[in-house]
């Protein structure tokens, strides 16, 4: 229906190599560096991960132990909710069986990837809700209903460039 937001993120370079190895806070980091200035405001950022890397960020030593990471550190609490400020969404449609430069081939499966998003630079519009429409079929042997729907929206970004990231790819995970 739409560009996702993996394909804008390659369209624009917008990416960062993770060299075949697991989450490291260092390169999560890079990625909020390649945004800019769209990177600065945890608060309109958020991390869109899969349970795989999500599973990763749990073990990053610098969110782990109490001294490092205090009350909210996984090995209390089991779970982490934002990593440097910026919340963490597990989503099952984050891709676990990409090839090493972030896409979909069918030979190659092993890899994932994880992204950082500026929100406030997306929006979902709606021009006519959802409707349905529901009628029996007039044709013999007519003891069968036609259904039909049908809805008019859209997903937009503002338009991505080399110096405007609004969303950068960590690919190439393991």
């Amino acid at each position: 229906a739409w560009k996702g937001l993996r394909k804008l993120a390659l369209a624009n370079s917008a990416v960062v190599d993770f060299g075949n190895a697991a989450a490291s806070l260092t390169k999560l980091r890079e990625m909020r560096v390649v945004m800019g200035k769209f990177g600065v405001s945890e608060r309109s950022l958020v991390w869109m991960a899969s349970p795989k890397i999500y599973q990763q960020l749990l073990s990053l030593d610098e969110v782990t132990t109490v001294e490092k990471f205090g009350p909210q550190a996984t090995i209390l609490r089991g779970a982490l909710a934002a990593l440097d400020g910026i919340p963490i969404v597990i989503t099952e449609y984050n891709r676990d069986d990409l090839n090493a430069t972030g896409v979909y081939d069918g030979t190659t499966d092993d890899r994932s990837v994880i992204k950082l998003v500026n929100r406030t630079r997306f929006m979902w519009g709606v021009r006519r809700p959802m409707r349905v429409r529901v009628t029996m079929d007039p044709t013999p042997p007519g003891d069968r209903w036609l259904m039909a729907s049908w809805w008019r929206g859209d997903f937009k970004g503002h338009p991505q460039s080399a110096d405007e990231a609004s969303v950068v790819l960590g690919y190439n995970l393991s």
